[in-house]
């Protein structure tokens, strides 16, 4: 009987084993696919077209409203409201593209407009389990800090989060504990305004329980850094450039 259970046991544990290794070969597989691939492109452009059918379904909607308020750029853009589409159409690319689950993606905009009001955030409706923004602002062990207080105008993107924490550039958030820390952390700053900036803003990507590539991989990387984030960030910055001229014309009024 102790036999038997012995051959059952290592039995279930070969299969088990067996079926883990595939099951990680074949997602790297596919997810390096998509990145050497024409698919990164044309999950890239379908991300792009989603966020201008977004904003141009808000304008018509506008228009077709009737109403004479409309003057305001807030009521014609509504920038935070596209922001907000921005936030979740990175999560679900980062998801479709790395194979994370899109609940375990998570990604936020801090911005300041230099209008007194300080520091805010629009972020993806699951950032429930991450840090509260006035915590990741007065802590200066967090990406966004060192970004801030370092006079960085780049990137940090380190793909393990680990590995981020132990360089002093990363704080666990309430989720982190969930996955062991586990995943990949990206903060790119974004300015608009030249020659002297009149939005600050640092975009923040993060995954939970899975990294987006190995730390190793420097062609992945590269494709991340040059490829697939400034699609977004230049439209960040065009949303944020509206939401700065909307409140000075209100300030005016």
């Amino acid at each position: 009987m102790v036999g038997a259970a012995n051959v059952a046991f290592w039995s279930i544990f070969t299969v088990s084993f067996t079926f883990t290794m595939l099951k990680s070969w074949g997602d790297k597989y596919n997810n390096e696919a998509k990145l050497n691939g024409g698919i990164i492109y044309a999950i890239l452009v379908e991300a792009s077209r989603t966020l201008v059918g977004t904003k141009a379904g808000r304008l018509s909607d506008t228009i077709a409203s009737g109403e004479r308020a409309y003057a305001s750029l807030d009521q014609i853009y509504n920038p935070i409201l596209q922001l907000q589409a921005i936030m979740e159409q990175i999560q679900g690319t980062v998801s479709e593209i790395f194979g994370v689950p899109k609940n375990d993606v998570g990604a936020s905009v801090i911005y300041d407009l230099y209008d007194g009001f300080g520091w805010r955030i629009v972020k993806t409706p699951n950032g429930d389990g991450e840090m509260r923004l006035d915590e990741v602002v007065a802590n200066p062990g967090t990406t966004f800090s060192k970004l801030i207080s370092d006079g960085n105008t780049g990137l940090i993107f380190y793909p393990n989060k680990k590995k981020a924490k132990a360089a002093g550039c990363y704080v666990d958030g309430p989720k982190d504990s969930i996955y062991d820390g586990v995943g990949s952390i990206l903060c790119q700053r974004v300015k608009a305004g030249s020659p002297d900036s009149f939005v600050d803003a640092v975009v923040t990507i993060t995954t939970y329980g899975r990294q987006i590539c190995r730390s190793d991989d420097s062609q992945a990387q590269e494709k991340i850094k040059t490829i697939i984030t400034p699609i977004f960030m230049q439209r960040i910055s065009l949303e944020l450039s509206y939401k700065y001229i909307s409140n000075r014309m209100t300030y005016k009024e």
